[in-house]
């Protein structure tokens, strides 16, 4: 199924009542650079989450610490990247946060979904930073040639398992502290899990 991309309003509105929680050894990280930078922001709201699915409440608090804890600019951009199912239930939450939204489901639908329409050579001529909010290691492969355009690459995770590779190709990272995920998060998240084999019994001595 082909990615769908939606324009969001870009009028400032308030997330969420529950302010974020970060790291202020990260803050100040991420808050440092020229005045005049741009930046480019791909947001993989699930891998954010923590899962492909979440409440419009808790992708509020994922988002407005991400707003909180990274520099962002007057004349940055978003790309938003989420399933189909999570995309309707967080609708709310997402058309009073600027950007465009990305929609594709499917297996690593959301990163795909981000990626495809992607074009690096021209970016790289618009913007000075690329902001990967995502541990996905889909993403290490851009942050290589986003280096080799000349670009500084940022990453930003939350809840999601840590990439290794993605992490060594970026500059400079930071780890959302945000507050344990709502029920439907983590059983989503358990569903993913492997199932495990019934233990073997152990022989008598």
């Amino acid at each position: 199924m082909a990615a769908a991309v939606l324009p969001l309003p870009t009028t400032p509105r308030t997330l969420g009542a529950c302010r974020p929680i970060a790291r202020r050894e990260d803050l100040t990280v991420l808050r440092g650079g020229a005045r005049d930078d741009r930046a480019l922001h791909l947001i993989d709201l699930e891998n954010l989450c923590g899962a492909g699915s979440t409440t419009a409440e808790d992708a509020a608090r994922v988002l407005a610490a991400y707003a909180d804890a990274v520099k962002i600019g007057p004349t940055d951009c978003f790309h938003i990247g989420v399933a189909h199912h999570m995309a309707a239930a967080v609708m709310p939450v997402l058309c009073v946060f600027p950007g465009r939204l990305h929609v594709r489901s499917g297996r690593d639908g959301a990163e795909t979904a981000l990626l495809e329409d992607i074009d690096l050579a021209h970016i790289s001529t618009r913007f000075s930073r690329l902001v990967i909010a995502s541990a996905d290691r889909t993403f290490a492969e851009t942050a290589d040639e986003a280096h080799r355009l000349g670009m500084t690459v940022w990453q930003v995770t939350g809840r999601g398992s840590l990439s290794r590779e993605l992490s060594r190709a970026t500059d400079r990272r930071m780890r959302l502290r945000l507050p344990r995920p709502p029920a439907e998060v983590l059983a989503s998240r358990a569903r993913r899990l492997p199932t495990r084999g019934p233990v073997p019994a152990l022989s008598p001595a």
